[in-house]
């Protein structure tokens, strides 16, 4: 007779990528919507001042997080995707994995203590540190990446906008002056990661805590050797410009630049809301033989985030004065430079992200690993030889450089597939459009706006560009566009 003691879990329900997408986007919406309401209201009220000491404290929060992290976010979507559909499996596979976090968070928390009481930069402001460090313990168990791998997405995307939602409310009702800075960094806190303890609560569902069987935490190890070094990799060069900016300059120079990445971020998330549901799918047509399958679907997502990205850079270079203006106001006019050099990453960020995807699906981990080692090297480089010269904007360019180096290796690597889809991906219609989108938006500039408020001269600057782009493509037929309007547009009934 069956154990009736043991509670039973329930097998996910799979819905289909575009499902996922969808509910990604709505995810990705809100990521870029809520930011749009607390950037502006957060950056007049604490001055790059306030919003620099947050920005220093959250990257080494991050920094412990990341180590601590150990590449499971990664490793633990591809392994649990490949035996979602084995229940027993999957429990042990995440019992195993929360006990090798439950050690490395213990150490990185244990380590960032003693770094709190022995650097000086770190002990100028230990309450906001120990506020930032929340963020190594709840991103260890917010066990993300199990919900990722067996995709559901609509779980995530309510409980996300659902803290949003909260902290929102909280910074509008606590954070009213500068000193409140540390209030916001909390506020942010619990409005990022604080989700992450629902996921926890809510595992129990899917995984089986009692289950019997020996726990084989050693089997992981090796293979999770190049996810780690993937992890911390990147998660080194893509703070490294805001720690070492940090060290060598003031918070407020660290506040001018930190709002220049929030908006490079900002278009970045709602670029790659299509790549986050890339790997499981990806993960489960490789450990099926579905090579073809995986193939189309890579293809099209690496044309779709060309066309986005391209456009999102151009964007970002051309409104940068009226994007810094609006979004944090008159004392972040010096964030304008910073921010048309960091923008100019974004279709190297986009496309990296989704190469990444594709290499660790189809288990080149160790390749993957590779590249991000190379990414970091050259961030660490860039950046410590500009950020003493050119500041914020030296920052800028470091992440540009280290954006680069990792596209050009990982296109290398991948270099088989990529000479067939290549052709599918339409550049040189992708390069009249941005030709002609450029030029447009540049005469809207010379004739149409230089009297204009600033608000008004970001609507017309971006609908000017936004229609010649999105026209040129339209006009020489890109098919991916043509697909898409194809299916938004009502079909004629004969």
């Amino acid at each position: 007779m069956p154990d009736t003691n043991q509670p039973e879990t329930r097998k996910p329900k799979i819905r289909s990528v575009k499902f996922n997408v969808l509910m990604n986007m709505i995810l990705t919406s809100s990521a870029f919507i809520f930011p749009l309401i607390t950037v502006p209201y957060v950056s007049r009220v604490l001055s790059p001042t306030g919003t620099g000491a947050v920005a220093f404290g959250q990257s080494i929060g991050g920094y412990f997080a990341t180590i601590a992290l150990l590449g499971i976010p990664q490793y633990g979507i591809r392994e649990c995707a490949k035996v979602r559909d084995d229940s027993a499996k999957l429990s042990t596979l995440v019992r195993e994995l929360l006990c090798i976090l439950a050690v490395s968070s213990t150490i990185m928390y244990a380590t960032f203590l003693v770094c709190l009481f022995t650097v000086p930069r770190l002990s100028q402001d230990r309450p906001l540190m120990l506020i930032c460090s929340a963020m190594i313990v709840l991103s260890s168990f917010g066990v993300e990446w199990f919900y990722q791998a067996i995709e559901q997405y609509g779980y995530i995307t309510v409980r996300n906008i659902a803290f949003k939602i909260t902290g929102l409310a909280l910074m509008l009702a606590f954070v009213h002056d500068t000193n409140d800075y540390r209030i916001y960094a909390l506020i942010t806190v619990i409005a990022s990661y604080g989700s992450n303890i629902l996921n926890l609560i809510r595992l129990h569902r899917f995984v089986s805590f009692t289950a019997g069987g020996k726990l084989n935490i050693r089997r992981h190890f090796r293979p999770m050797l190049s996810f780690i070094v993937i992890s911390i990799s990147s998660g080194v060069y893509l703070q490294i410009d805001m720690l070492i900016l940090g060290l060598m300059s003031s918070n407020t120079m660290v506040g001018i630049y930190q709002l220049a990445v929030k908006i490079k971020t900002l278009l970045l998330t709602c670029i790659n809301s299509l790549g986050g549901v890339l790997l499981p799918r990806l993960s489960y047509y490789y450990a099926n033989g579905r090579e073809d399958n995986a193939d189309n679907l890579f293809g099209r997502f690496l044309h779709f985030s060309l066309i986005i990205s391209v456009a999102a850079s151009l964007l970002g270079i051309v409104c940068s004065p009226q994007l810094v203006i609006i979004i944090g106001g008159a004392q972040f006019t010096a964030s304008a430079i910073p921010l048309a050099i960091a923008v100019t990453a974004l279709p190297f960020a986009a496309v990296n992200a989704i190469l990444q995807q594709t290499l660790l699906a189809d288990g080149g981990e160790k390749q993957a690993s590779a590249a991000t080692f190379i990414g970091l090297f050259i961030a660490l480089a860039v950046n410590l030889a500009l950020i003493p010269v050119l500041g914020a904007n030296g920052a800028a360019l470091g992440n540009i450089c280290a954006e680069i180096g990792t596209f050009i290796v990982r296109a290398w690597l991948l270099r088989s597939r990529m000479r067939s889809i290549i052709k599918l991906l339409n550049l040189p219609k992708i390069l009249m459009a941005s030709v002609t989108g450029s030029v447009v938006a540049g005469l809207v500039w010379v004739f149409a706006v230089p009297h204009m408020a600033t608000f008004p001269q970001l609507v017309c600057l971006g609908l000017g560009f936004s229609i010649a782009y999105g026209g040129t493509l339209l006009i020489v037929r890109d098919q991916l566009v043509m697909e898409v309007c194809g299916r938004l547009l009502p079909r004629r009934h004969r």
